[in-house]
């Protein structure tokens, strides 16, 4: 039979902190001030477990000896499932009848971050002073707290837990990606995917990169998006012919080369290099790959003479300049027509010689001496250029 708690003033109270392993700092602090400042309160988190006992045993056992649940709940955008099945469990102990002690759940989050849907129904306190300090009060209440310098520091506790939520765990970046969703019993060919293929990703991404404003297309439209641009169709449809070859290759298990190629951004200069993050399984029948797509201005010289690598950084520039700049924006008569929407023009020729600029400082610094005195030595023409 369960103790009952409600009146004995010498009872120990225990509390389950349900947190994910990269907030275990964040609890622990908040532990740390609840027991400093209470008596008789036991807190418990998933750090406690002696290594080399029965770990999901032992979590069922503190849940069933715990008075109170606390739920650190942080970062959205992360997976909650085993906090959300630690909460559910000890929901589900609530209901029993004839327990005689009571049984509470709370949840601490962000002012900004409401609580994941599972558990909206329940009490939860957002990380402001009022409530965190109303929270500690009945904290206080049903664990029969009496000494008053406990009570006065309610609100000096308080402030100090929501100091730890004072930063809104939102990521400060994260790489570019689109998922791809394909289903096995369609992979027919290796270098290319089903007509009916998913393709999702950031609203914006998918605009720009597929012309999409739903943040979702299918592998043949993303086909005949790329069939528009005649100079960098046969680039871009060859770049898809590989993401199809690896996602070929992931479904054999087995090995999965790299993507060579990049995607242009219609007609360019804008590029990104597509990256395999991870695939996974959705189902039997499904699977779902990450691509991250970096932004691609080239790639550094190694091992090359200053003066030599000088001169090849500045060839490359000058044909990139010719190639990327005057070629599809002066000779081609595309000029007139991008005229029409300037910002688009500045945007695009900027977009262009940056990407140009970007890689030449990459490639290493130079100066225009060295890039002379190079060109001429080796040509005696270059100084009539």
């Amino acid at each position: 039979m369960i103790e009952d708690l409600s009146t004995d003033p010498n009872a120990e109270y225990k509390v389950f902190f349900s947190h994910k392993v990269e907030d275990q700092k964040v609890t622990h602090a908040i532990i740390n001030l609840i027991e400093r400042h209470t008596e008789r309160i036991r807190c418990f988190m998933s750090k406690n477990i002696e290594k080399g006992t029965n770990w999901r045993q032992t979590i069922a056992e503190q849940l069933t000896l715990s008075s109170f649940l606390v739920l650190v709940f942080t970062d959205p955008n992360e997976d909650w499932a085993w906090c959300l099945y630690e909460t559910g469990f000890f929901d589900a102990l609530t209901r029993i009848p004839n327990a005689l002690h009571p049984r509470r759940i709370y949840c601490l989050h962000h002012a900004s971050n409401p609580p994941p849907s599972p558990i909206a129904d329940l009490q939860t306190i957002p990380a402001k002073i009022e409530d965190v300090s109303q929270w500690l009060k009945e904290l206080f209440n049903h664990t029969l707290q009496t000494k008053e310098v406990f009570r006065d520091d309610i609100p000096q506790v308080a402030s100090q837990i929501c100091e730890l939520f004072a930063r809104e765990r939102k990521p400060i970046y994260s790489p570019k990606s689109i998922e791809i969703a394909v289903r096995c019993s369609s992979l027919k060919l290796p270098d290319d995917l089903p007509e009916d293929t998913i393709i999702e990703g950031d609203q914006q991404l998918m605009e720009e990169v597929f012309g999409t404003n739903t943040g979702k297309t299918d592998w043949k439209l993303a086909k005949e998006r790329f069939a528009e641009f005649p100079h960098t169709s046969e680039a871009n449809l060859n770049v898809l012919k590989e993401i199809s070859y690896a996602l070929y290759k992931i479904h054999e298990n087995s090995r999965v080369r790299p993507i060579q190629g990049t995607i242009f951004v219609e007609q360019g200069p804008k590029r990104y290099r597509p990256v395999i993050s991870y695939a996974k399984e959705l189902s039997v029948d499904l699977i779902s790959c990450e691509i991250l797509l970096i932004e691609d201005v080239g790639g550094p010289l190694q091992n090359v003479d200053k003066r030599l690598g000088a001169l090849l950084t500045s060839i490359r520039m000058a044909v990139r300049i010719r190639w990327e700049i005057i070629r599809p924006f002066v000779l081609e008569g595309n000029i007139d027509r991008l005229a029409r929407d300037p910002r688009r023009l500045r945007f695009d020729l900027q977009t262009c010689l940056n990407n140009i600029f970007i890689e030449a400082e990459f490639r290493g610094n130079f100066s225009e001496t060295d890039v002379w005195s190079e060109g001429s030595s080796r040509c005696p023409r270059f100084v009539n250029i």
